[in-house]
Parts: C-alpha cells; structure tokens; sequence
C-alpha cells in the first residue's frame, strides 16, 4: 500500500469510527511512516503540500471580471478554464505561483473598446494565485463529536478539540454509571488558581506573578509555568484596566477641585464689588447729610448694595457647593476602592474553597492523561507524532485523541 493509499484510507477510518491508535501506528510503521515530533512551524508551513478539498483562487489584475475559484479534485488535479487540467496534489502554493502563470502566459483573452474587439496575451505578472478555502481537519477518538473540523490559518489542537465539543471522559472502576470530567476539572483548577494568583497580587500591590504564587496540587498534572503566563496576562490587564479607572478617577477629581477655585475666585470678586457697592452708600449717606447728593442717588447705591451682598452670598454658596462635591467625589473614590479590596478578599476566599474541592477530585485516584497523536501527509511520507495542545495544525491533518487513567 502506498503512502497517498494510506493517508486517504486513514482519513476515511476517522469519519466512520478510527480504529484503535495502536492498529494505526502498526500500519504507519509498516508504510514506511516516520515517528518524530510533529508541529506546525513556519518552514514545515511553508512546505504545505495542496491536496484534495483545497480550493484554488485564481486573479487577473488586467481582467478582475475573469478571476475564478478551482478546487482540487480527487485526482489531484484542478481543472483551469484557460489551460486544462493541472497537477496540484503534493505542490507548495509558492511552486504553483511560480508555474502557473508560465502555464497561462500566452493564453489569448477578448477584450471590448467600444465598439472593436480585439484579443490580447496574458502575461505572467499580471496573474495572482492563492489558496481561498483548504481541506479540513480531522479529529477522532475519545472527543464527544469526531470527523471534520474547517481548518482556518493559525488553527492550533486545542482549538480543533475545542471545536469538537472537548475532550471525552472515562468511567470510574467503581462505577460505570459515574462519568468523570477529569478534564473540565483540570481546566477549572488551573482557571481558579490563575485568578488567584492575580488576586493575590492585585491584594498585595504587586506588579507581577512569581512561580510559586501558583503551587500545582499533586496529580493535578498541570503545567506551572503556562498558568504562570497566563496569571501575568491577567495581571497586566488588570492592573492597565485598574490604572485606567485611576486616571478618569483622578480627572473627575481634579475637575472638582478646579471648580472649587473657580467658585473661590468669583466669589472674592464678587466680595469685593460688593465692598466698592457699600463704600458708595456711606459716601452718599454724607454728602447727603451736607445737602450735597440727591436722595434717589441714595436710595440707587443701597439697591446696588443690596443686589450685590445677595450675589456675593450666592458666590459663597457656590463655594461650599462645590467644596461639598469636591470632598463627596474623593469619599465616594475611597469606599470604592475599599468595597473592590474587600470584593477580591471575598473572591479569594471562594477561590480558596473552589481549588480545595477540584484539588480533592483530582486526587481519587480518577486523574486522567492525554495522548494527541498527529498525522500529517506530506509530499512523499506521512509523518506522525505526539503534540500539544499548542502545538499548530496544517490543513489537513488527523489527530487522534486517546485518554486514560493514570496508572493504568
């Protein structure tokens, strides 16, 4: 059996139930198959080989109108308007940009001015190639809905997995009925002790997560220095998000002082206006007792006056206003900031009890271990190996999820 007869038996195994991974490693082995650590870096991404269910885009820069889409058929070929069939299978897309236009160069296009038709060349730099749409994963084994995954650039295992519904789970010994989501657990675990450790941080002022702010319980069989990376995420979100507030806190609070003076001066202003305003009706009441000013002149400052000592007084209103918001704003910012203390206090402690209980379930004895097998069809072998959650998918690939009990 050839490599290309596997690979496509294989990818039909997974869609109708994929036979156990030790059958399947004992039939790689027997094609000829490599076992290696498998990930998707750039360079092995660069060297993606097209392949059935990837579809082709091909643009005319001249003729945008005549651009069109061709998909990769079984055999291997794709079947182009202007050239005719054209092997595909087990070519990079930057081999097929590099031929394909050599292969239409030349090819005669109608073209309309007007009224006159006339034909012209293509020429090869005016031609784009690129792939629109690529063939998609496939996830089998102990997953809650296996088969096809549509693959998307960037794609890693846990987000395939993801996409299929997560990771299964085992039945204990001692009860068949009983399901245990080990998994979910875990994940929950290390979601809780992550949080924690930014609360503790965020408790303690401090502006980043140290490793053993996140102690792993035994059997939890998570990895430390992840969570630790994920914590300092959090925290350096959180404390942007914190200095944020800070910063609108600290305007509304300057603005509030900034009224305060505003208040103060035109209160003073207004304080003396209204002195000019008294000082005006003492002078007239003597020159009045000496016969010397009319007594509607009088009766006209002590109005002034009058008018003049209620705005004055409304200035100062004013002041004890705005001194009153200014005092009630920076009251208001510190009970805030204590009711949050006192909200990530409270938090702790419920992610204290949480990490108890996940930790206790985790240590019955029912932890269980992921084995994720990756398949992967390149140009001339099919290479397979155990990758990471992390660890980033090529379209096409199959993954095979297998779980079991630790210690069995």
């Amino acid at each position: 059996m050839t490599c290309n007869q596997f690979w496509q038996r294989s990818l039909m195994s997974a869609l109708g139930g994929l036979a156990p991974a030790f059958a399947l490693t004992v039939a790689l082995l027997a094609s000829g198959a490599t076992t290696a650590q498998v990930a998707g870096g750039p360079e092995e991404a660069r060297g993606y080989p097209l392949g059935a269910g990837d579809v082709l885009s091909i643009s005319f820069l001249n003729n945008p109108e005549l651009s069109f889409d061709v998909p990769v058929e079984f055999t291997g070929y794709a079947s182009f308007p202007l050239a005719g069939p054209v092997l595909v299978a087990g070519r990079t897309i930057d081999e097929l940009r590099a031929e394909l236009p050599v292969v239409l160069t030349g090819v005669k296009l109608r073209e309309s001015a007007g009224n006159a038709t006339h034909w012209r060349s293509v020429e090869d730099e005016e031609i784009l190639v690129s792939v629109k749409h690529y063939r998609p994963i496939v996830v089998s084994g102990d997953v809650r809905r296996p088969g096809e995954v549509p693959f998307t650039v960037g794609m890693t295992v846990r987000e395939a997995v993801s996409k299929s519904l997560g990771v299964g789970s085992l039945s204990r010994p001692d009860g068949p009925s009983t399901i245990v989501d080990d998994f979910k657990n875990r994940a929950n675990l290390g979601n809780a002790m992550v949080e924690r450790a930014v609360q503790r941080a965020l408790l303690d002022g401090r502006a980043a997560i140290a490793a053993e702010d996140i102690a792993v319980p035994t059997g939890a069989n998570l990895p430390r220095d992840r969570l630790v990376q994920r914590a300092s995420a959090r925290l350096d979100a959180a404390i942007d998000l914190l200095e944020e507030q800070q910063e609108q806190r600290d305007r509304q609070v300057l603005a509030a002082r900034e009224a305060v003076m505003d208040a103060l001066v035109r209160a003073e202003e207004l304080a003396r206006e209204q002195v000019v305003e008294s000082e005006n009706v003492a002078r007239l009441e003597r020159l009045l007792t000496r016969s010397l000013a009319y007594s509607g002149s009088l009766v006209q400052a002590k109005r002034n006056d009058l008018k003049a000592a209620e705005i004055a007084r409304s200035a100062r209103d004013a002041v004890d206003e705005a001194r009153f918001a200014w005092s009630a704003l920076q009251g208001t910012h510190r009970i805030e900031t204590l009711s949050l203390r006192q909200e990530w206090l409270d938090r702790l402690g419920e992610l204290d009890g949480e990490i108890d209980v996940l930790s206790a379930a985790l240590s019955e004895g029912s932890v269980q271990a992921a084995t994720i097998t990756l398949y992967r069809k390149l140009r001339d072998q099919t290479r397979q190996g155990a990758v990471s959650m992390d660890d980033h998918l090529m379209p096409g690939d199959l993954i095979e999820v297998e779980i079991s009990l630790v210690g069995q």
